[in-house]
């Protein structure tokens, strides 16, 4: 792995750690998942431009063969997109739907999906 990548990985993990250490943090699957390193981070460019959506496909679909393989419940996958600034929930939602529906048309992911 780059050093670079590796740089990249630790600053998430580092900020994933700020957000679930937060007092009363709801999501009790999030702080098992990250308390015993049970995930997967894999990174993405261009946000809403659908412009990862092939390499986020490929991983999604390596992801579920590596679940069934833990048979661990709290598995997590992580997709972040480290180059994207913070924004309004609005916007967030309208970018996170272009991601979804360029996965949905995507015929090998969406053919091969085991869920």
């Amino acid at each position: 792995m780059e050093t670079q990548t590796v740089g990249i990985l630790n600053i998430i993990k580092t900020k994933m750690s700020a957000l679930l250490s937060q007092k009363n943090y709801p999501c009790v699957a999030a702080l098992k998942s990250f308390n015993s390193q049970d995930f997967e981070i894999n990174t993405y460019q261009g946000f809403g431009s659908t412009e990862s959506s092939f390499k986020l496909a490929d991983d999604l679909m390596k992801y579920a063969k590596n679940y069934e393989k833990t048979k661990s419940p709290f598995f997590t996958f992580w997709a972040v997109y480290p180059d994207t600034s913070e924004m309004s929930e609005e916007s967030f939602e309208d970018k996170l739907w272009k991601e979804l529906s360029a996965l949905a048309s995507h015929q090998e992911f969406s053919s091969k999906s085991p869920f």
